[in-house]
């Protein structure tokens, strides 16, 4: 087995040739077009100089090379990593239940995974790096909407005194007080709740009350509603071409969502005050869409396209697959239950989990998880990772291009809206036609150019 400094090398190695691939990839990027910019019933031509093309396409085979004389294959999946990682989350099970909060247990427990994965510290580094802008806002969002939306008090309490926020990141501890409640930072009252469980809290005159509390009810009937999705999207959109049994359903589940299990472990007691976590996630909307190009543009922060694509496919490479991105690849093709809020392996989770907790803790902002937008990513997804029935006349219909990834694992590394940038890279799962939303896509080489021609296209869906 290849030794810690190898694994070490390989890691750096990895991380460098990461960041060199976005610089590429976000200039090809630049000169490609994605869904939200095509018009319907109006063609598009993509040219892309081949010579971008094979340059990005070399850093990865040189990448691949190196890290075979590294570290070899890397660590067995079977034998090592998936009993190891599986050995770590429980562990961090145990860790959270018994010492809740941001602790020195939780944390050890959680960056354990880089001993029996090693790979997986710079890929959960980049899976982080990859949506964090999202996680961002969210914080944001909901440190500016407090100021907006306030707290119940008592009705003799006394006015509420806005102060400037003075936020102090305390020592790693055991939470044991209200956690969603910052106004020990920014609104000076006698706040209090009477909630317990999920219900509605003790309604004062001028205050939405409305509270959610982390509970053994809460806990119960989030999986139970999550899973109760997984099962409405995989019998009412899917295909029936994968078969649902108890080895798929128990792997889903701790592949995807212990990861819930440890959050919530992690914030048990704590309470969610609803009004300003529904304006937050308003607010974070508008700003992702109107504020964020702003800071994009003016900070030169690569698209969200060549974060992904490069990320992903990098998370395939020689060895590294075997240590993170294996786990959301372990079975056989793609159900909803597979499906995490973007494609995580379990190995992948850990710098998002603990910004999680940590920003819970040290600071009262609710989760990233329980913004509205991420919710509805969380169940769009199940969609994204579920066999749908194909277009009429045999044609690769939209809907199944990720679910088609997980059946050649060495094609469609990016989102089914940027299947052009997948034919320009020749990682599609056909790259000379494919069928793609209400238009059809050929792939050809022109001298210097790979061409991509979009045309409105006649192909219609059947109906199930």
């Amino acid at each position: 087995m290849p030794s810690l400094t190898n694994y070490s090398l390989g890691c750096v190695d990895w991380l460098s040739t990461y960041f060199a691939g976005l610089i590429q990839m976000s200039a090809i990027v630049a000169l490609v077009s994605f869904k939200q910019e095509m018009v319907k019933g109006q063609s598009h031509v993509m040219r892309v100089p081949k010579k971008m093309v094979d340059e990005y396409s070399a850093t990865v085979k040189d990448l691949g090379g190196r890290l075979r004389k590294l570290t070899q294959a890397g660590p067995s999946f079977e034998g090592h990593a998936l009993p190891g990682a599986v050995a770590v989350r429980l562990g961090l099970v145990l860790a959270v239940a018994t010492y809740p909060g941001f602790t020195w247990p939780v944390v050890a427990a959680t960056f354990g995974m880089f001993l029996v994965a090693p790979y997986s510290l710079p890929v959960s580094f980049c899976t982080f790096l990859t949506n964090c802008q999202e996680a961002f806002l969210h914080y944001v969002s909901y440190a500016l909407v407090v100021y907006m939306v306030p707290h119940e008090v008592p009705m003799d309490a006394p006015p509420l005194t806005l102060v400037a926020p003075t936020i102090v990141v305390p020592p790693l501890q055991s939470s044991g007080s209200v956690l969603f409640d910052i106004s020990s930072t920014i609104i000076t009252s006698h706040a209090t709740n009477t909630s317990v469980g999920i219900g509605i809290g003790e309604q004062q005159p001028a205050f939405i009350s409305t509270t959610l509390m982390v509970t053994q009810a809460f806990f119960v009937a989030f999986f139970a509603i999550d899973q109760a999705i997984c099962y409405y999207v995989f019998k009412t959109a899917g295909d029936n071409s994968v078969e649902l049994n108890w080895k798929r359903l128990l792997f889903g589940f701790f592949n995807t969502k212990s990861y819930f299990v440890v959050l919530w472990l992690a914030l048990q007691g704590q309470m969610v005050h609803l009004p300003q976590l529904i304006a937050a996630s308003a607010v974070s909307v508008v700003m992702q869409k109107k504020v964020w190009p702003l800071f994009q543009r003016a900070l030169n922060v690569p698209p969200f396209p060549a974060l992904f694509y490069n990320q992903h496919r990098l998370a395939h490479m020689p060895g590294v697959y075997q240590c993170a991105h294996k786990f959301h690849h372990a079975l056989h093709d793609t159900t909803a239950f597979d499906a995490h809020v973007y494609g995580f392996g379990l190995p992948e989770e850990s710098f998002w989990l603990m910004l999680e907790v940590f920003m819970a803790v040290s600071f009262g902002l609710p989760p990233y998880t329980l913004n509205l937008v991420t919710l509805y990513q969380s169940y769009d997804n199940k969609f994204g990772h579920t066999r749908e029935v194909l277009s009429e006349g045999g044609g690769e219909g939209k809907v199944n291009h990720h679910a088609d990834h997980h059946v050649l694992h060495s094609k469609n590394f990016g989102s089914e809206w940027g299947v052009p940038l997948e034919m320009v890279m020749g990682t599609n799962s056909n790259n000379d036609v494919y069928e793609w939303y209400e238009h059809t896509l050929r792939k050809r080489e022109e001298g210097d150019f790979v061409v991509v021609e979009c045309t409105p296209s006649t192909t219609k869906k059947k109906v199930a």
